[in-house]
């Protein structure tokens, strides 16, 4: 299926829609993963909601969205909102979802702010429950993912298993909560007043904390330089230097979660192979590389990093 065919579709699909208008316009642009095409009246130039086409391969994050999505829509998260289904599809192996527009006078946050704390305590009250690490459907799925990622990377498995049976030596026997999890969180995917978008890699049953983390990482300071170098110092910069705005943040944080501050070392550790699993999955090579990169570093400097964590 051409994209001026998917086009064609999308507004043929939509024309029931109540929006006032004889036409739709599209505007369009290549995301990852997907075409993104935002949809407007074509007279009056208001934003009608917005469309995304996933590519067949990655026709399950749009799946996974749509699924979360209308699960969100039977919850009840008081004071938070999020995009609505209009319509789902499967044409030409593509898989093609439209979703409600953010209502009128909309601000996308410009950092974290108190509203993303407050949403991740919503989010896991609502949806969570407090488990023995290895009784969780975390722990099995994550267990795979390890597999299969050292299968598909062998000269990686090793540093990657390590990892991961260190983590979960430490956490063993331990219970924590788990809740639907965005698993990548930055920021600016919360506007005001308090709607959250972007809910592809979501997952339900995953360690709450990963939003917090994620959330964090995406508040990094340093934004030039060398990719691989730039992403370590900041990991640095953030969880293992005095840092009191991001600590701050951290601590209510670990609170809210039930979590011990050296808990939230070993889960910092599964947050990033997390992270790797997500990118690699993804075909986003280079920065699955730099979450490997960064394994490298710490796996020699593991003494250091354990005494500095969140500034010890």
């Amino acid at each position: 299926m051409d994209l001026g065919r998917v086009l064609s579709f999308v507004k043929s699909q939509l024309s029931d829609v109540k929006c006032q208008t004889s036409d739709i316009a599209c505007s369009i642009y290549v995301g990852s993963r997907k075409y993104n095409l935002p949809l407007f009246d074509a007279e009056s130039g208001k934003p009608l909601g917005h469309a995304r086409a996933y590519f067949p391969e990655h026709a399950e994050y749009g799946k996974n969205e749509v699924r979360i999505l209308e699960e969100l829509e039977c919850t009840q998260l008081e004071n938070f909102s999020f995009p609505k289904v209009l319509g789902k599809w499967q044409a030409g192996g593509f898989f093609i979802v439209a979703l409600s527009a953010l209502p009128k006078g909309t601000k996308r946050m410009k950092g974290i702010e108190r509203s993303h704390l407050e949403f991740l305590k919503c989010l896991s009250e609502k949806t969570g429950t407090r488990l023995k690490f290895e009784d969780s459907n975390f722990y099995a799925e994550f267990q795979k993912e390890v597999e299969q990622f050292g299968s598909a990377m062998p000269e990686a498995r090793d540093l990657i298993e390590y990892f991961w049976n260190t983590s979960r030596k430490n956490l063993e026997v331990k219970e924590f909560l788990f809740s639907l999890t965005k698993r990548e969180f930055p920021f600016f995917e919360m506007f005001k007043p308090n709607i959250v978008l972007d809910w592809e890699h979501a997952r339900f049953g995953w360690p709450a904390i990963f939003d917090a983390y994620s959330l964090v990482l995406s508040d990094a300071p340093g934004r030039r330089g060398d990719y691989t170098e730039l992403y370590a110092k900041n990991i640095i910069s953030l969880f293992f230097e005095k840092n009191k705005k991001h600590f701050g943040f951290l601590k209510d944080a670990l609170r809210i979660f039930g979590a011990t501050k050296e808990g939230a070392y070993s889960w910092f550790f599964l947050f990033l192979l997390d992270q790797l699993f997500i990118h690699w999955d993804a075909g986003h090579i280079r920065s699955a590389e730099r979450v490997l990169a960064f394994f490298r570093y710490a796996s020699e400097h593991e003494g250091e990093l354990k005494t500095r964590w969140l500034a010890n």
